[in-house]
């Protein structure tokens, strides 16, 4: 037990404020984890808050063990809150490093009317300097079923994707 301690780590992915006319939503990215090398608890929270309330919410609470040194299987739960009435999902995937560091997280989830969702995520980094880093990731959603409360057709749901240019002011705060 002394050669594998319990760590732990909470990066905010996104953390902005996002001011558009007299009103500012508050919008975030969080991912945490709790645990030994082989085994880890992840909290993922992804989201944003307008003026009247939380608009949007995706909580998830993963048990993480690894199956090789870059990738990990991940099962749990996954709830969606906000504006319109709460899900829950459990959830079952995997995340890892694929050759050339890109970062990849697959996740299928199955809600209690047997709707099922797949999400897709990868993330890659290119360093121009020491501190100068452009981030680039993409984000893909499937859904099973065609649910009016949260927007979403059956079929691909939702592509994301985008560029941030971050500059490390020190390796914890950037």
């Amino acid at each position: 037990a002394h050669d594998d301690p319990v760590g732990w780590m909470l990066t905010a992915e996104e953390l902005e404020w996002r001011q558009e006319g007299g009103d500012g939503d508050l919008h975030w990215d969080v991912v945490g984890w709790l645990g030994r090398s082989n085994e880890r608890l992840w909290l993922r929270s992804e989201g944003e808050r307008e003026p009247g309330g939380t608009a949007e919410n995706q909580l998830e609470l993963l048990g993480g063990r690894m199956l090789t040194p870059w990738w990990e299987a991940l099962a749990g739960v996954r709830v969606d809150s906000g504006d319109l009435p709460t899900r829950a999902y459990a959830a079952f995937g995997v995340q890892g490093e694929a050759p050339q560091w890109v970062h990849v997280e697959a996740t299928a989830y199955v809600g209690d009317r047997a709707d099922v969702g797949l999400r897709l995520q990868a993330d890659y980094e290119l360093r121009f300097t020491q501190k100068l880093l452009l981030g680039a990731r993409a984000e893909a959603e499937w859904w099973s079923d065609d649910e009016d409360r949260a927007a979403r057709g059956t079929g691909q749901s939702a592509v994301t994707g985008g560029l941030r240019l971050r500059y490390e002011l020190r390796p914890e705060f950037a």
